[in-house]
């Protein structure tokens, strides 16, 4: 599994929706946020 992302952050860690990224990223044992991270050259 891979996730794609920016070097970026998208969202501030004070927004609601980086809190709910945040829940979703650790259900499953964290199954989302051990996944091998692509990021691309600009």
């Amino acid at each position: 599994m891979a996730a794609v992302g920016q070097r970026f952050e998208l969202l501030d860690d004070g927004d609601i929706l980086w809190a709910w990224r945040e829940r979703m990223l650790d259900l499953y044992d964290g199954y989302a946020r051990k996944a091998n991270r692509v990021l691309f050259q600009d």
